[in-house]
Formats: C-alpha cells, structure tokens, sequence
C-alpha cells in the first residue's frame, strides 16, 4: 500500500472512531456551533439489541456550549452511505423507514440554560415483524429559532447548525450474510490517471466489513503492485462504490488488477469480526500516455517540417547561384565579403567544414547578394 494510501486510511480510522463514540457535528452556515451531542454514559456504544415487537430506551448527552440560553430540537433519521462507503445519516426530507420512524421522545424540544447539558431519553419501538438485522440510525440536534411575524400563525423552524450521533439495533433471528461483488471497473483521465471502482450491495441481514484489496501485475510479469484502501461497513440492504487511485502506476504498459474483497460479519453487540469468506474480480488495464505521445508527434512534426525547409532552402540557393573559381590566397570570408553574401550560407551552400581552407582553382557556389 502506498504511503498516501496509508496515511489516508489512518486518518479516515480515526474520524470514524470518533463518529462512533462522541458524535459529529456538522455546520451548515459556518458559523461553530453552541450545542453538542454525544453517547450517554448509560450507553456509549449506542448498539442496542432489540426483539421484534420489543421496545428499548437509551439516552443521549447533549450539551450548551455557550453562555446564553439555547433551544434545540431532537429527532431521529434512518442511516444511509456516503459515496465512499462510510456512515451517513438521511435528511428529514427523506424517506424514512427503519429507525427514523421507530424512535420516539419524550419531547421534541429542549431549552438548555448557559453551559447546561442534560441525558436525554429516547425509545426504540420495533415493530412487530420486523425481520432481524441490523438497522442504522442517527440522533440529530438541531438549534432553531421561531422568527417573529410568521404567515398564518404557524410555526417555522430556521435550521442552523446540526449535530448527529449514530445509533445501531440489531433484531436477533436467523443471521444471512450474503455479499454482493456487483462490479469492477478501471477509468482513466485526461491526464493518464487510473481510478479502480468497485461496487458492492449486502443482501443479507447483517452488517459486514469489507475488506478490499487490488493486485496488479504485468503481462510478463516484471511489476506487481497491491493497493489497499479502509475497509467498509455495509449494512442490511445497503451498496456502496469504492473507488481508489492507482497511484504507483507505470508509465506505460499492460496489466491484469485482481480485486479480492474478505468480507466479515459484523457483531454490533459483542463488537467480534468473523470471516464469511471472498470474493475476487479482475479487469485488464492498458496505460498508454496519450497526451505524452500528441506531444512527442507535434515536436517530430515541427522537427521534419525544419529539415524539409532547411533542404529546400539549400536546393534553392543552389539553383540560383553561381560558379566562383577561387585564386591563389583568396579565404573563404575574403570572398564572401567581395560577393557581398554571409560566408557561413557560403560554407553551408558547398557543404565546406572548419577550417574552411580552400585551394586555387577550386570551384564554389556563391549564392545571390539579399
């Protein structure tokens, strides 16, 4: 794996860590938030293991972080996938349809006094017969303001800052871990970079860690590469694209990418991985340096198309010029001078190298006064 590849993936470890234990905060006006919310004491792992038809309540902390009084409202969306395959949570506009409907609190809004912060209550309802897996959730808070003057009388609610925190349920039941490997494609740019995809969809019940990684060799096997990227969790129902830069590609050749994908069961509760097993792919990957080669036949062409002028231009210097015979001491600049042309043309016209020595009697072309 490559040393940005590395790093990458170190740094994307640790944001998820975080996302899972303390919560993120995201800002829609740039402005930093006044409020916080995060795992509660009572239940920092925010994995809860639910029946069908059972209910169960959690907590969540939430926090003024400013001096001055601030209200908040708390619910809950579905989980879903960013385009890299990682956690995200369903806006409220969104459809939702597991845990977004399924969790419930005791109110709705919240006044918190200046560095306040309080457990919040929330319970989880699930319906009976639903089947088991694992579903995704997010807790969303949100500062609103109701400005003043409304139309109609109602209530409107002006979103500025929001803070999430996610939660999982696992219905227990029969477990299916089924896996997916839709496909696996290679794309190049204008600027020879190669990209690897591939695209994934978990059709089982259970939340799985993808484990992927590519293998790259040459037809004659003289290069070899691996890359490596973060794994992904996949979730019941859910697909996801990876997409990865080769980044030690070659210049130029032709090469075989196998993409080999371990995939885990996921034990939200006990937090234990178990191998499922793997799935493999390969694609063929030709890298021709287009733009490199335009190039190169542009300068050929500028180069041929000098020679070519250069020969006609000596062809018509010959055909217009005439005979000298030279006398006894006379120099090849001496004469030049006397004919009023450039010596060096004269050189060039009769193909004379250093020292440019010249014999009596000897013939020269001298070429026509500019």
């Amino acid at each position: 794996m490559s040393t940005t590849n590395k790093h990458h993936r170190m740094k994307k470890s640790a944001l998820l860590v975080i996302l899972m234990t303390l919560g993120m905060t995201l800002f829609s006006s740039g402005a930093s938030a006044n409020f916080s919310i995060s795992p509660s004491v009572e239940n920092r792992s925010m994995r809860f293991q639910i029946q069908s038809g059972a209910q169960q309540t959690g907590y969540a902390y939430i926090r003024n972080t400013s001096e001055d009084a601030t209200q908040v409202h708390i619910y809950a969306n579905d989980g879903a996938k960013t385009n890299d395959g990682h956690f995200a949570v369903k806006l409220p506009t969104e459809e939702q349809t597991g845990l977004g409907i399924w969790t419930s609190f005791d109110q709705a809004v919240y006044t918190l006094e200046g560095k306040e912060s309080m457990d919040v209550p929330f319970h989880i309802i699930i319906p009976p017969g639903i089947p088991p897996g694992v579903y995704s959730g997010g807790l969303a808070l949100e500062e609103f303001s109701e400005p003043a003057g409304g139309s109609g009388g109602g209530t409107s609610v002006q979103i500025k800052t929001r803070g999430v925190v996610p939660f999982f349920v696992e219905v227990p039941g029969e477990k299916i871990s089924d896996l997916e490997f839709n496909s696996f494609s290679q794309q190049q740019t204008a600027n020879n970079k190669v990209f690897f995809t591939m695209q994934f969809t978990n059709n089982g019940n259970t939340a799985l860690i993808l484990k992927p990684r590519i293998k790259i060799s040459s037809f004659w096997g003289l290069f070899s590469d691996t890359i490596t990227d973060d794994d992904i969790q996949l979730y019941m129902g859910e697909n996801t694209e990876f997409r990865v830069n080769w980044e030690n590609k070659p210049f130029f050749g032709f090469f075989n990418a196998e993409a080999t994908v371990a995939y885990y069961e996921n034990d939200i509760i006990n937090n234990v991985e178990t191998l499922i097993g793997e799935k493999t792919a390969t694609v063929s990957v030709t890298v021709i340096p287009w733009m490199t080669i335009f190039v190169l036949l542009i300068l050929l062409i500028l180069v041929a198309a000098l020679i070519i002028y250069h020969k006609n231009r000596i062809k018509n210097l010959k055909k217009n010029s005439s005979t000298y015979v030279v006398q006894q001491g006379e120099t090849l600049n001496e004469i030049a001078k006397k004919s009023g042309v450039n010596w060096e043309v004269v050189a060039k016209l009769n193909n004379l190298k250093p020292p440019y020595e010249l014999t009596p009697n000897q013939k020269i072309l001298i070429p026509p006064k500019k």
